[in-house]
């Protein structure tokens, strides 16, 4: 697929040249040159005086975080006016993949965030705010679930330091810390909740969930805590289970007004039981909280993420946002 896409291009260049040309080499009259070619995959576009990078995807792909994409086809030259670029208008590079390597994102977790923590694995709020300012400053993107999902599936491409933020909590300080500093940024990330726990004292409300939704905030679900069935009530077990699957679904839609579509194993363990009855109830993925990256072919219900604790320094914060694998890939 990856030499097709490149064969695409070669041909969209040369059919460039051609068009600038002619074919006898000579300089075509302007108006005979069209402003641009367009297939089902690509489009060819003269520059146009004051055109960026994000004016282009803006008006071609009706994105703006898509900048990046044309950039990086276009080996991020710089832009002048006549100049002739290509558009991608499918991925062309489909799971990161390299002739030295492949993507791998990484999905971090936060478990508890405080103004003024109590316990050293405790992330505080001015830590937090740090590790947000160095992800913009290095060049990170963060991305919602269904980007990342859609990169998995090999449906698109991810900018290439891309990251997931995710949060396993029902707390109100996912309401009153993390999700102000995410949207002072515009930094995208998933929360995971207890849908029981919605509501009750220190919590957050399905109206404020409502409210981070509508901002760009994912919500999963943080999933039940599974015990061990008595020999003689495994249909009662099996029953229950599934309704603290679906139930959450319904409850999506009603104060939502959105599907429940990934899950948080309970304290990240992954259980094969439950990655059954989440696929048979239209789940499309689910996060462990075992360390690691993840390239397009991980399990797409067995995803890695990796835990961010209060006592951890910029460089062990680091040690957690590996965005390629290098390998020989011939």
């Amino acid at each position: 697929m990856l030499h097709n896409n490149m064969r695409l291009i070669l041909r969209l260049l040369l059919l460039g040249i051609i068009l600038t040309t002619g074919c006898t080499g000579q300089l075509l009259p302007q108006n005979r040159t069209p402003a641009t070619v367009q297939t089902d995959q690509f489009t060819m576009v003269s520059v146009a005086s004051g055109d960026t990078y994000t004016s282009l995807a803006e008006s071609h792909l009706k994105d703006k975080n898509r900048a990046w994409q044309i950039a990086a086809l276009n080996q991020n030259k710089p832009l002048a006016p006549g100049q002739r670029i290509i558009i991608p208008l499918v991925p062309v590079i489909y799971g990161g993949l390299q002739k030295n390597g492949y993507q791998t994102v990484p999905v971090l977790v936060y478990t508890q965030l405080a103004s003024a923590p109590s316990r050293s694995n405790i992330v505080s709020a001015r830590n937090f705010h740090h590790q947000l300012a160095y992800l913009n400053a290095n060049g990170f993107v963060t991305v919602s679930l269904n980007q990342f999902h859609a990169f998995l599936d090999l449906k698109d491409q991810l900018p290439p330091n891309a990251v997931v933020i995710s949060f396993d909590t029902t707390l109100a300080w996912a309401y009153t810390i993390a999700y102000p500093a995410l949207k002072q940024r515009g930094m995208k990330a998933a929360i995971f909740v207890s849908p029981d726990q919605i509501g009750q004292k220190g919590s957050v409300t399905w109206a404020q969930l409502a409210e981070m939704a509508a901002a760009g905030m994912d919500v999963g679900l943080y999933g039940p805590s599974i015990k061990a069935p008595a020999k003689e009530d495994v249909k009662t077990y099996l029953a229950d289970l599934e309704a603290k699957i679906t139930d959450p679904q319904k409850a999506f839609q009603l104060h939502l007004k959105q599907p429940c579509s990934y899950f948080a194993y309970p304290q990240g363990e992954d259980n094969d039981l439950i990655i059954a009855l989440l696929k048979k109830h239209g789940y499309q993925a689910a996060f462990t909280r075992k360390r690691g990256s993840n390239p397009f072919f991980v399990n797409n219900f067995k995803i890695r993420r990796s835990m961010i604790y209060g006592h951890y320094d910029m460089a062990r914060f680091r040690q957690n946002l590996t965005t390629f694998h290098a390998a020989e890939l011939k």
